[in-house]
């Protein structure tokens, strides 16, 4: 998929949904939180990992929350990295994102290099640095609250 951003033509990737699932329990007039899985990959593992909170008397309460990343990656060249020394600059985060960051991929090579100052040190290591591709991506990663009726049948 592409998208435009500030008029540049960029490739969005959508990562698969992944989901955590959290149990909470009641303490006096207090409801404290117990427990939160992992990410978990498969709607079966939320299921029964919310069947399991579910059969605990204790449990008050339990939350479903869904994960989803977007990558944005525009192709760029080697001037339009940071200088020597300075840092990626920073992402300001949508309203749902629970993170977001900057970072450099390099075509058939690294896939997460943090500053210009890695990209250009990997470069040095290649015979022909100037034919590579380089993308500046940006990533976002959010987080909603769902129901198990939102999750999707067979994952």
């Amino acid at each position: 998929m592409t998208a435009t951003l500030d008029g540049a033509e960029v490739a969005v990737e959508r990562g698969r949904p992944r989901w955590s699932v959290s149990s909470f329990r009641r303490h006096g007039d207090a409801e404290l939180h117990e427990y939160t899985t992992h990410r978990l990959d498969s709607a079966h593992g939320v299921r029964e990992h919310h069947r399991l909170a579910g059969e605990r008397p204790w449990v008050s309460r339990i939350e479903i929350t869904e994960f989803t990343s977007e990558v944005w990656r525009r192709a760029i060249s080697v001037g339009q990295l940071p200088g020597p020394g300075r840092l990626t600059a920073t992402v300001d985060a949508p309203q749902q994102a629970v993170q977001a960051r900057r970072f450099f991929a390099v075509e058939a090579g690294p896939q997460d290099l943090p500053t210009g100052d890695a990209v250009r040190a990997y470069l040095a290591w290649l015979p022909c640095p100037q034919a590579v591709p380089l993308w500046e991506c940006t990533e976002v990663l959010s987080a909603r609250p769902v129901s198990l009726d939102d999750l999707p049948l067979d994952t």
